[in-house]
């Protein structure tokens, strides 16, 4: 199966669109069965967007269901374009920087579009452009003194997608930074040991974000399942009779 996608728009409002087709030279290139559902399908962006993300990423064709509610419908467009920009951009972006800084830095980079329930009805009359939200996440991480150390370095660009602007200027766009210091305070790693400045998007907040400081002590171990029966061992020992 051939999926194509034809990206449009900008950066801040990307507009991608999908289209299914039969490859050339297939052995069903000419089965008037696969060909009329593939209309079908193509017809409707909903469907098509979900059938390509689960071929891309599962290799194989997503179950079809009817959606009744339209914010169902609004929310899973949002979470098949999330998906198909993270698998077109994150390789890329990850290559780019591995190429600059080097192996010795891993970096993570997400994309997700959100819609928020303030500001208008239910439905689909409130999926207007104040109610979505685009996020960009890209961090870096950084392991120093033998893996003792670990800095984790990054933000989130959170802005609000549409031209119409929210109900104060200071929410369309975002800086979020988000550092995190960990430090194994055993060899083993068991015992640690961060701190962390993080700030994250707050829509009833005037200012748009939150940011929260603060540290901790963590012990981690692994166990191979949660409750483990103990077997009780009966010991006999011989008694010598008089």
């Amino acid at each position: 199966m051939e999926v194509r996608c034809n990206l449009t728009g900008t950066l801040s409002r990307p507009n991608p669109s999908f289209q299914l087709l039969i490859p050339q030279g297939s052995v069903v290139k000419n089965n008037a069965t696969i060909e009329n559902k593939l209309k079908t399908i193509n017809r409707d962006a909903l469907e098509v967007s979900k059938q390509a993300t689960y071929l891309i990423v599962f290799k194989s064709f997503a179950p079809q269901a009817a959606v009744v509610a339209s914010d169902l419908n609004y929310e899973l467009l949002n979470s098949t374009i999330s998906g198909v920009i993270n698998g077109i951009l994150s390789n890329s972006i990850q290559n780019f920087f591995t190429k600059m800084l080097g192996s010795s830095v891993d970096v993570n980079f997400n994309y997700s579009r959100t819609m928020t329930t303030l500001g208008g009805t239910a439905g689909a009359n409130r999926t207007g452009p104040n109610n979505f939200r685009e996020n960009v996440s890209l961090q870096f991480i950084k392991t120093m003194m033998n893996d003792k150390l670990i800095i984790t370095f990054g933000s989130d660009f959170n802005f609000a997608a549409g031209a119409a602007s929210l109900a104060t200027s200071s929410q369309n766009f975002l800086f979020l930074p988000d550092v995190n210091v960990e430090y194994k305070i055993t060899p083993d790693g068991k015992f640690r040991t961060s701190f962390f400045y993080r700030s994250s998007f707050d829509l009833l907040s005037s200012s748009g974000k939150r940011d929260r400081t603060g540290g901790n002590i963590s012990f981690r171990t692994e166990f191979d399942r949660f409750f483990e029966r103990k077997k009780k061992t009966v010991v006999e020992s011989d008694k010598n009779e008089p």
